[in-house]
């Protein structure tokens, strides 16, 4: 089986990881299915072939349309665009005999699926997110629904994002929900000495309690209420630093708040970072204040790591964190009521242990790796054989 994945992408985030994580758990598996990628950023297109997989960079609009302004940029760059896309496709049809094309974001979704469909395409669509919960132009609603009508199979990565494109309008016989999983024997729990070295690393000390946040620095992933509640919790507690790890259109914003509040000695950035585990493995607690309704890869994979979470009662993060069991769910709780909980969490290790022991295990039991490979082989091959 020959499967083509279109995945354009200004940046590498959640998505990306999960594309890596596929072509990793196809080859470990599943050896005889090749994957062939389309995308338009070159970083990540090195990191695809670096996987195993061939790929082909193009120079065409990469932007997730979601707006008016963005529909109208998208049609003014519609020649180069089809052009550019098909040319590719339709050779690599001919050449390596490619007849499921995967659709990852909305912009190929509205324009590609009516052609791939005439020539003879069967195109499967991965929804990443609950798309329909976005602030959307009604007429980038509409196309997306009309859309998916064409698709053969609408695969959703988490329960929420299922009943969002149910309620969006999608043909409900079309859509399976296959949930993520990653590698939890990759991203197992540091040892003390290899913590202690990394904190080292990072010029923190052995006694020093951290609070940690990876993903895009930016507003939908709530990074203004992490700021203002990581100030609260550093006036309450003396041995505490905030490691955030990432990069994003609010990095200043949040290197100002943390200049302005004389914080500098107690927020560490790392900017973006290739290979997270090390990080991620210092971590005593995540917090994690998204207010995005995606199944996390981040939270995955903390948890994975044996750290417990302290994130938004909203959408995937529902599906992976038990309340008081693998971490804290919050809703409309204050800045003061969120730095106590923190706080609380961390003064009282045993606990906080337990929650990370409890936590990995859910990773392990409900969203690993070979499980999420299997189903979505499957997924491909029924849609193969049609």
């Amino acid at each position: 089986m020959k499967i083509l994945m279109v995945r354009p992408t200004n940046a590498i985030g959640g998505a990306e990881i999960c594309n890596l994580n596929l072509i990793k758990g196809f080859k470990k598996y599943y050896s005889e299915t090749k994957l062939f990628f389309i995308t338009t950023l070159s970083e990540f297109g090195k990191r695809i072939e670096a996987a195993g997989a061939k790929v082909i960079v193009l120079p065409v609009f990469s932007e997730e349309v979601g707006t008016k302004r963005g529909l109208l940029r998208l049609f003014w760059s519609l020649p180069k665009y089809l052009y550019f896309y098909l040319k590719t496709i339709l050779k690599l049809k001919r050449k390596e005999k490619i007849n499921l094309t995967c659709l990852q974001s909305a912009t190929e979704k509205i324009t590609l699926t009516p052609l791939l469909k005439l020539f003879g395409f069967k195109v499967v669509w991965i929804e990443h997110g609950p798309f329909f919960s976005f602030p959307t132009a009604k007429e980038v609603f509409f196309l997306y629904r009309v859309s998916s009508y064409l698709s053969t199979k609408i695969i959703a990565v988490s329960k929420n994002t299922k009943l969002d494109s149910i309620k969006g309008g999608f043909p409900v016989k079309r859509i399976t929900c296959v949930v993520y999983g990653i590698d939890s024997d990759y991203f197992s729990p540091l040892t003390e000495l290899q913590r202690d070295r990394m904190k080292s690393r990072l010029f923190l000390r052995e006694k020093d309690g951290v609070i940690g946040y990876m993903g895009s620095i930016c507003r939908e992933k709530g990074i203004e209420k992490l700021l203002e509640v990581g100030k609260l919790v550093i006036g309450k507690m003396k041995n505490i630093k905030f490691l955030i790890v990432g990069d994003g259109p609010m990095l200043n914003y949040a290197k100002k708040f943390i200049k302005d509040s004389k914080l500098e000695k107690k927020f560490l950035f790392t900017g973006f970072q290739r290979e997270p585990k090390c990080f991620l493995g210092i971590f005593d607690v995540i917090f994690y204040p998204t207010v995005m309704g995606s199944i996390s890869m981040t939270l995955m994979e903390a948890m994975a790591m044996g750290i417990p979470v302290v994130t938004r009662d909203i959408g995937g993060n529902r599906e992976l964190v038990v309340h008081g069991k693998t971490g804290y769910l919050f809703k409309d709780e204050s800045p003061e009521e969120l730095a106590d909980i923190i706080v609380d969490l961390l003064k009282d290790e045993k606990r906080r242990k337990a929650m990370g022991k409890a936590a990995r295990e859910r990773i392990k039991k409900y969203f690993n790796e070979e499980q999420w490979i299997r189903k979505m082989h499957k997924v491909f091959e029924e849609v193969a054989k049609k």
